[in-house]
């Protein structure tokens, strides 16, 4: 006989009437929702464990076997992507060096154009520059030559006033020498007119 949910709230109401609301509560708990037939035994635990380990035994076989057939089914993927890279990776470095090799020709072309380019201002430079030099060179001689000549100018200018200047003092030099030589000569006639004056006194 099942006990229904109407049921359960008369013993409810019974038990509250004569023992307290309380009371009723703690007692209703202890009772299981549905009936004794529907509460699982020991041997019921024990078989139901049973069934569980036995699933979980060929879960775990088959586990085990789609484990086994997914590492060699990954093995085999992986040995093809290996060789996938490989084939990539050499096709790769293949095209690596011939882009590489036209680099390497595009950048010598651009090497030996731009010597050349250099080579041209260098040559253009130095003419301009020899030019330069030519040029600085016939202005410095102009500069020297004329130099030259006003410096023999002064030269010639100086050595005539030094040559006047040397003439007068000749001159000059002259003219004292010959006064001290007629100084001299009078003062000596005097001195030969007293000699006498005194000679002649004597004897």
């Amino acid at each position: 006989m099942s006990v229904t949910e109407h049921d359960r709230r008369q013993l409810h109401d019974a038990l509250s009437a004569s023992l307290g609301a309380d009371v009723a509560g703690t007692l209703m708990s202890m009772l299981p929702p549905t009936g004794w037939a529907d509460v699982a035994t020991r041997r019921d635990l024990e078989a139901n464990e049973l069934l569980v380990r036995r699933d979980l035994e060929l879960f775990g076989a088959g586990l085990r076997e789609e484990l086994h057939t997914f590492a060699a089914s990954f093995r085999g993927e992986t040995a093809t992507l290996s060789a996938e890279l490989r084939g990539e990776m050499t096709a790769l470095a293949l095209q690596l060096r011939g882009e590489m090799a036209e680099l390497r020709s595009e950048v010598q072309q651009e090497i030996g154009s731009l010597r050349s380019e250099v080579q041209q201002e260098i040559g253009s430079l130095r003419s301009e520059v020899q030019q330069e030099i030519g040029a600085l060179r016939s202005e410095m001689q102009q500069e020297i030559g004329s130099l030259r000549s006003e410096m023999q100018q002064e030269i010639g200018a100086l050595r005539s006033e030094m040559q006047q200047e040397i003439a007068g003092l000749r001159a000059e030099m002259h003219s004292a020498l010959r006064a001290q030589m007629v100084t001299f000569l009078g003062a000596n006639a005097v001195l030969v007119t007293a000699a006498v004056g005194l000679a002649q006194l004597l004897v």
